[in-house]
């Protein structure tokens, strides 16, 4: 079955953050979107994601149509594909033709973000009493990860390697935090 949401071009999405004179990378927000969304915050909608970009400050942000569809497709797509417990859920990054020093900072901003959109709804020691140790434990590896070091990479093979094994470690932690905050009502679904 196609999926109903694709993700949205990242230039897309950097070219409506531009829009709202935002420094917030593409990545960082969707990383920011998917944390609030696991946390249960279904309800977002296009001005909500503008305010998570903006700050959490509730004004009102004026987007040309083009990019205010952009942002919305990709609140569309991660809520869509985190709710759905899809495995084609990805991860906003820029393309492979981009170096690989800007691919695994973006990667870090992505962890960055959902790490403060999980941040921005909860108390560290309210997410340690909602996750299980290991759930725990994946918060502390993602935050890990947003804090590696970028400056020291040199493009090899086993960089390259490294780099697509942390993006798909990421993309499966990702799955299974939301299935640990939403494990009432995925349990619900496959009893019914």
């Amino acid at each position: 079955m196609e999926p109903k949401y694709s993700l949205p071009d990242y230039d897309d999405v950097a070219d409506a953050l531009v829009e709202i004179k935002n420094m917030v990378t593409p990545a960082q927000m969707h990383g920011l979107i998917c944390g609030v969304i696991c946390l249960g915050e279904t309800a977002l909608d296009e001005q909500a994601s503008i305010a998570i970009a903006i700050g959490f400050e509730q004004e009102e942000v004026q987007l040309a149509p083009e990019q205010s569809q952009t942002l919305k497709a990709l609140l569309d797509y991660s809520h869509d594909r985190l709710s759905q417990m899809e495995f084609d859920f990805q991860l906003l990054l820029p393309d492979d033709d981009r170096s690989l020093r800007e691919r695994s900072e973006e990667l870090g901003c992505w962890c960055s973000g959902f790490l403060l959109g999980l941040e921005s709804l909860k108390q560290k020691d309210e997410l340690s009493e909602q996750l299980s140790v290991d759930g725990f434990d994946t918060l502390l590896k993602l935050s890990e990860i947003a804090q590696i070091d970028y400056e020291d990479l040199s493009y090899s093979e086993y960089d390259e390697t490294a780099l697509m094994e942390i993006t798909e470690y990421v993309r499966m932690a990702i799955l299974t935090l939301y299935s640990e905050f939403h494990r009432h009502v995925i349990t619900s679904r496959t009893i019914h």
